[in-house]
């Protein structure tokens, strides 16, 4: 039975690539020289690659608790390039990563990936961590990594883990509504840009009190990361509506810069989205 992983409510999945093939397949084999899980090559026949259902908490082992009690997973990689499994050797360069490996899934800080440093087949899934370098074996298999991601078991474990996760929530929206009130547009800016990297709820709050912050620089710092967005880079994080919304909001900023990005990514929503 082939488990039924993937999101239907995102558009423009970035990680949604053309389908598999047996070409495509044989090339990754080729490029790693390894054999990848059949677990994994059958989940990208129903898709390769994309966006996976909201259960995507998983703890870790009892060994590193006092650091952090669960990653989250919001996405799993196909075969291809462009933001594929394909993409693994420059990524491995460009982050320090360690060798034989490919990776699943991540965003530069941390990372999933089938682990191939002493196997050509079979390969646990392991998370590696770049800024505490460190690298845990999460599961003995990709399926055992799947039943991680969307069974009951250990309900209480994720629980615990949705706690958590929660009490940070709590602890950036109290971070942003001071900074909101009393602190400069450069302060806003470097919370911002270290809140970009962590949970899409934040992402959303942070972008909602930025738009209506009555510094006009605020505005600029916000079109920044908006410009990302109507270029395709959204990631899920905002839907179309509120973007587009947003956009020409903005587009009546005081700050010349924010109003002058507005109207080039009102111009690049358009034309992504057909609208022109």
């Amino acid at each position: 039975m082939v488990l039924l992983i993937w999101r239907e409510d995102i558009e423009n999945d970035i990680y949604k690539l053309s389908p598999i093939n047996d070409e495509i397949i044989k090339k990754a084999k080729v490029q790693f020289r390894i054999e990848l899980p059949l677990a994994y090559i059958e989940i990208l026949k129903v898709q390769n690659g994309g966006y996976i259902v909201d259960n995507s908490t998983i703890a870790l082992n009892d060994s590193i608790r006092n650091n952090a009690n669960c990653i989250n997973i919001d996405h799993i990689m196909g075969i291809g390039t462009d933001i594929g499994i394909l993409d693994t050797y420059n990524l491995i360069d460009e982050w320090g990563l360690p060798q034989n490996i490919v990776l699943l899934s991540g965003d530069g800080h941390t990372w999933v990936a089938l682990d191939y440093r002493n196997v050509k087949e079979h390969p646990p899934v392991i998370y590696i961590n770049t800024e505490s370098d460190q690298i845990i074996e999460i599961a003995t298999s990709f399926s055992e990594f799947l039943e991680k991601l969307i069974s009951n078991k250990g309900i209480e474990i994720i629980q615990k883990c949705d706690n958590q996760k929660d009490k940070s929530k709590e602890k950036y929206y109290r971070e942003i509504d001071d900074l909101m009130v009393n602190g400069k547009p450069n302060d806003i800016d470097r919370l911002f840009t270290k809140i970009i990297s962590t949970d899409k709820d934040v992402i959303r709050y942070m972008v909602e009190k930025m738009r209506k912050h009555n510094n006009p620089k605020v505005q600029l710092y916000l079109m920044l990361f908006l410009s990302e967005c109507a270029e395709g880079n959204n990631k899920g994080i905002l839907t179309n509506n509120y973007l587009f919304e947003v956009l020409k909001e903005i587009s009546t900023s005081k700050n010349k810069d924010a109003k002058d990005l507005a109207d080039y990514s009102l111009e690049e929503y358009k034309r992504r989205n057909n609208l022109q």
